[in-house]
């Protein structure tokens, strides 16, 4: 995979890259830990993935909340969808401002599902009454929370063997 801006990879040469005497195929995009990694670093095919694991998952939970309280959806929510919307944000957290607001998007319809509110209810509201930050926050919590790590040396191997 030839990774650049669009402009390069789309005036680039094809790779050539020759593997035990079989050429290798091009890709635009690969799967590796869970992220889709694209030739242009949009993380378009990422959050399209993320999409397609949570919708599923907030049909489930549209189905269910005439039979559970509120702090059991909520509790469901953090555990199957969160989970999916946070993986991996350290990497592709900057992703572009559509990409951001379409997982929004999908936080947002799940407090509604959560709090059994219509459309025009307002999203921080919502986030307020179930004590929940926005995705956006969350994912400059969890950088700062790396940086922090790495500027202090946490879990650093070094330090989980004693020297």
């Amino acid at each position: 995979m030839l990774i650049g801006s669009k402009h390069v990879v789309k005036n680039a040469r094809p790779l050539q890259i020759v593997l035990d005497g079989k050429p290798m195929k091009q890709s635009d995009y690969f799967k590796y830990l869970g992220i889709y990694i694209d030739h242009c670093l949009t993380w378009n095919k990422h959050v399209t993935y993320i999409q397609s694991r949570v919708y599923p998952k907030l049909k489930l939970l549209n189905r269910i909340p005439s039979f559970l309280s509120r702090d059991i959806l909520l509790r469901i929510y953090k555990q199957t969808v969160l989970p999916l919307l946070d993986y991996g944000c350290v990497i592709w957290g900057e992703s572009s401002k559509r990409n951001a607001e379409c997982l929004e998007r999908l936080q947002n319809r799940a407090m509604r599902i959560i709090l059994h509110a219509d459309r025009k209810t307002c999203t921080q509201k919502m986030r307020a009454k179930l004590f929940l930050s926005s995705l956006y926050s969350r994912r400059l919590f969890s950088k700062l929370q790396y940086v922090y790590k790495i500027i202090y040396n946490i879990n650093c191997p070094k330090q989980l063997i004693g020297y």
